[in-house]
């Protein structure tokens, strides 16, 4: 039997029966064909029970070397394969004892750098880039508003349904990543936005999407995408930016305006506090200003050294010359 497979008995049939979302399962499938590229061209081996540690080791080294790629998205590739090849073993396809990610190094996430993140400024140049005479455009403005001051995802906001909007309550319910659901708090702005977008939009069904097309239909996040492309080009920013920079721009932000790391973290629905550490950044000058601000101990040295007569010299103090 061939790479094709067992790549989508694993794909289609066990990672779709534990629920999740098609772009993971486009991701994976994506992650392993260029697995079985490396395999099939580097190492010849047409049947992936017979991979061995050390050829998975040579497709880090082609990732790393060849790829240019960091140590996270290396470290990307090696979560899939190891389910991957621990679906096999559980099917019955290796055996155990064969197993090529058996007692595998573990690699290191290495720095992640959060690029391209937006001024207030080009926020603000955006919004008033876009109209206020059409319905697309009184949708976007609040779809573009809604991203930079909650934080969501462009997929959690192309989930949205009537009754995940609550007007009157200001918040919004998200579903993330894995099912999980959370409570995003709105600002009043954002609630205008809503509001105005309700207004022109017409009745909403609970059980339907929150933003539609011209067609009627949801907005995708491919939709989302291209539409702040137009208007990030019209206030020529010359950023790569996508919705999820949208995302890491409000991260950033609220960081820089002392939010708690652990709200935020809470707000972008993030499960470990690590992925939240990301939008912090704190250099020599930093620190240097906590110390002066907010540590007792230059109170203690002052008032101890205070007290001691103008003549006495501490055994540290050089004597004057």
């Amino acid at each position: 039997m061939k790479w094709e497979y067992y790549i989508n008995l694993y794909v289609h049939t066990y990672c779709l029966g534990r629920g999740l979302a098609p772009s993971s399962l486009v991701a994976y499938e994506h992650e392993l064909v260029c697995f079985q590229d490396y395999m099939m061209r580097k190492r010849s081996i047409e049947n992936p029970c017979r991979t061995r540690m050390i050829d998975i080791h040579s497709y880090m080294d082609f990732l790393r070397k060849e790829k240019n790629c960091k140590n996270w998205a290396v470290k990307r590739s090696v979560c899939v394969l190891k389910g991957f090849f621990k679906y096999l073993v559980s099917r019955g396809f290796i055996n155990p004892n064969d197993l090529p990610t058996y007692l595998f190094p573990r690699i290191k996430n290495g720095s992640r750098v959060v690029k391209d993140i937006l001024s207030r400024n080009e926020i603000k140049k955006i919004l008033k880039s876009i109209g206020d005479k059409t319905v697309i455009d009184i949708r976007d403005k609040t779809i573009i508003y809604l991203l930079y001051s909650t934080g969501m995802r462009a997929g959690e906001c192309e989930k949205l349904t009537g009754k995940d909007i609550d007007i009157e309550g200001a918040s919004i319910k998200v579903r993330g990543k894995g099912g999980h659901e959370r409570t995003i708090p709105l600002v009043k702005e954002a609630v205008r936005h809503l509001k105005r977008y309700l207004k022109v939009r017409g009745e909403v069904d609970p059980d339907k999407p929150f933003f539609k097309s011209r067609l009627r239909t949801n907005v995708t996040r491919k939709v989302i995408y291209q539409r702040l492309k137009i208007y990030v080009r019209r206030c020529r920013i010359f950023k790569r930016i996508s919705p999820h920079n949208l995302r890491h721009t409000f991260a950033r932000h609220a960081v820089e305006s002392g939010m708690n790391v652990v709200c935020l973290r809470d707000l972008l629905g993030h499960k470990s506090i690590t992925s939240t550490q990301q939008y912090i950044s704190i250099n020599l000058s930093d620190l240097r200003k906590a110390i002066e601000e907010f540590h007792p101990v230059k109170d203690i040295l002052t008032s101890a050294l205070d007290y001691l007569p103008d003549k006495v010299r501490l055994n540290f103090q050089r004597a004057p010359s």
